[in-house]
């Protein structure tokens, strides 16, 4: 039997909704990789080579504003995009290292923040040529209240602020924070992130074509701090790419259960990541959704790959240039695991997740039975 229990209110005060594609070909709702605060199943669709449609129905009546979406690559190299996006869908194009329109899986993301939430601020840059401007509100936010400014600092190099983010969203442990970037629009142009400036405010965005040329361009920016308080998020800045084994600077890196993060390299662009304990954080029964930004002005791709869920979250990066060689760089690492439970017209498929998920466990998780404090739980 399953058992529904309600979390506590999450301390982001966020809505959103996640979902990793299972395959790159049928239209399918990805049992046990998706969550919609908006109530209803997700559903995933293609409508010609590389190009998809994620509908994430009911997330019209939840948040403020127009939110924003990173899409990012689960397999093979390359990189995918939103096309356009809406409360109720987003229109995904994904391209291989040469440019190529090409069918994968992929990673998206919907967030909407509400009133008075805080940790999360983000902008859609839509005007690449500009020297410096505001974009619009409804695609921005920054929790401290006040303006959000893209400025362009060179080709395809751009500047992202949100005035006061630093100053007045401090969080326990001294976090800096956490950038992820996603190009937009229809071409093969792609983004990495690039550095944060101390002043806590401003992130760097780093733009290229397909042939690794620098290339005004339009993105979507996100910038997350978290604190103790904060469940189900975790975030990794992995910024010793030639290192067997290490640990990640705790000023750019959380684990919403503040256990270890591990990050390993077993060759050229091949690496793995550990959260340990993160398993047990937030909802039981879904994989932590996972968002990966190369980090710095090099033209580079990454991907994810493989995924275990026991009582850790771990798995794969892999990262090569265009010509597909596997090469060595630096990463940004984003996690989500869900800690509301959604409305009920999510309940079939998530006890279906649930399900699953614990059929996988039972076969991998060798510390034993699960203390679950997520949504679904055995009962006696």
């Amino acid at each position: 039997m399953i058992h529904w229990h309600r979390t506590a209110r999450d301390p982001f005060n966020q809505d959103y909704a996640f979902a990793t594609s299972q395959n790159s070909g049928a239209d399918h709702t990805p049992i046990g990789f998706y969550y919609n605060q908006g109530g209803e199943s997700i559903t995933l669709t293609r409508s010609g080579t590389g190009r998809y449609t994620a509908h994430w129905p009911g997330m019209e009546n939840v948040g403020s504003g127009g939110g924003a979406v990173m899409v990012s690559i689960a397999s093979g190299f390359g990189h995918c995009k939103p096309e356009l996006w809406d409360d109720s869908l987003a229109r995904i194009r994904c391209f291989d290292e040469t440019g190529a329109p090409f069918d994968t899986v992929y990673n998206v993301l919907f967030w909407k923040p509400r009133e008075g939430s805080e940790g999360v601020a983000y902008a859609f840059a839509d005007r690449p040529s500009e020297a410096s401007y505001q974009p619009s509100s409804f695609y921005s936010h920054n929790p401290a209240g006040g303006d959000v400014m893209v400025s362009r600092t060179g080709v395809g190099q751009y500047e992202v602020t949100w005035a006061g983010y630093g100053a007045t969203v401090q969080f326990a442990g001294g976090l800096t924070g956490h950038p992820q970037v996603s190009a937009y629009g229809t071409s093969s142009d792609y983004c990495n992130t690039g550095s944060m400036l101390v002043d806590g405010d401003t992130i760097r965005v780093h733009c290229f074509d397909s042939s690794g040329n620098p290339v005004d361009t339009r993105f979507v920016a996100l910038y997350v701090k978290a604190d103790r308080t904060m469940r189900g998020i975790a975030y990794a800045w992995a910024h010793l790419p030639n290192i067997a084994e290490y640990d990640p600077l705790s000023a750019y890196s959380a684990n919403a259960t503040w256990e270890a993060i591990t990050l390993s390299r077993s060759g050229f662009g091949d690496y793995h990541y550990l959260f340990e304990d993160l398993g047990r954080s937030g909802l039981e029964g879904l994989f932590a959704h996972r968002q990966i930004s190369v980090r710095g002005n090099v033209p580079v791709m990454c991907t994810r790959f493989g995924m275990l869920l026991n009582k850790n979250e771990s798995g794969g990066v892999r990262c090569g240039n265009s010509s597909g060689t596997l090469v060595d760089t630096t990463y940004d690492l984003l996690l989500l695991k869900p800690t509301l439970t959604p409305e009920p017209g999510t309940a079939p498929m998530l006890i279906a997740g649930c399900l699953l998920l614990r059929a996988l466990r039972r076969k991998r998780d060798r510390d034993g039975p699960m203390q679950t404090k997520g949504v679904c739980v055995d009962a006696e």
